[in-house]
């Protein structure tokens, strides 16, 4: 009796086990997109697992043999992306402890890399922040619901566009709260740069 009772068990946690790892894995790098001491935005460059990328080259491109072309971009962004505002593309960032809020997405791209993964570059723009005397960003890509595993890149995760004078270091593997799954972990990327 106490087997079964112990198989039951196993079997009504099995579900909730099988949840509790991603399902799709993102390999990801931060552009810093500044004006001088203005920040214009975010340019994410995601880098898809063998197996995403390859749903998304049977199911989104008309090329057989998984090339990507212009109507292939406009269709991803369509059915494949612009939800993900929903989720604020699962970044959270904040410039000197404030929200950012971004008003678009400029230049969506995808390409398949060298390796045969499929990679989306894109910039979140940002709503037009106040400078300060001193600038901090801070910047982390996390799903809660664990269906995404993100992790930084581990060459070149990060760099700055427009403005030598900021500088940018990732803070890896950062312990998160998760409503479901309890401590997860995370990347984080912070920045600092003088004002004008």
């Amino acid at each position: 009796m106490r087997r079964l009772v112990l198989v039951l068990i196993a079997l009504l946690w099995m579900p909730a086990l099988a949840r509790a790892h991603p399902h799709v894995w993102i390999e990801h790098r931060l552009d810093v997109v500044m004006n001088g001491p203005a920040l214009h935005g975010l340019h994410l460059t995601w880098i898809f697992d063998d197996m995403y990328s390859s749903m998304i080259k049977e199911d989104y491109t008309a090329a057989k043999d998984g090339r990507i072309g212009p109507a292939d971009i406009k269709r991803i962004e369509r059915e494949a992306f612009s939800n993900l505002s929903n989720y604020n593309y699962f970044v959270e960032a904040s410039l000197d402890g404030k929200p950012l809020k971004f008003v678009k997405v400029e230049a969506f791209d995808v390409r398949v890399d060298g390796q045969g993964r499929v990679v989306y570059d894109f910039t979140l723009v940002v709503d037009k922040p106040k400078t300060a005397a001193a600038n901090t960003l801070k910047y982390a890509v996390f799903d809660p619901e664990y269906f995404i595993e993100f992790a930084l890149a581990a060459q070149s995760p990060v760099k700055v566009s427009g403005n030598p004078a900021a500088t940018c270091h990732p803070v890896r593997r950062v312990p998160r709260s998760s409503p479901q799954w309890g401590t997860l972990v995370s990347d984080r990327i912070d920045c600092n740069w003088p004002g004008p």
